[in-house]
């Protein structure tokens, strides 16, 4: 548990594990290909990732 805590003891550090395992080489938006995005509230404390160009 302690380990578990260690790496993903934080709302960031889980956040960013999620990342990691699900854009394996970077976000790409899955409708465009964009590689670029920006983060937006979603309203219930999370952060979505919309892509630059289409919105996404």
């Amino acid at each position: 548990m302690q380990k578990f805590h260690t790496r993903y003891g934080t709302e960031r550090q889980c956040e960013s594990a999620l990342f990691a395992a699900r854009w394996h080489h970077g976000w790409q938006c899955a409708h465009c290909g964009c590689k670029r995005f920006f983060l937006t509230p979603n309203g219930h404390g999370r952060q979505l990732w919309e892509c630059f160009i289409c919105g996404y």
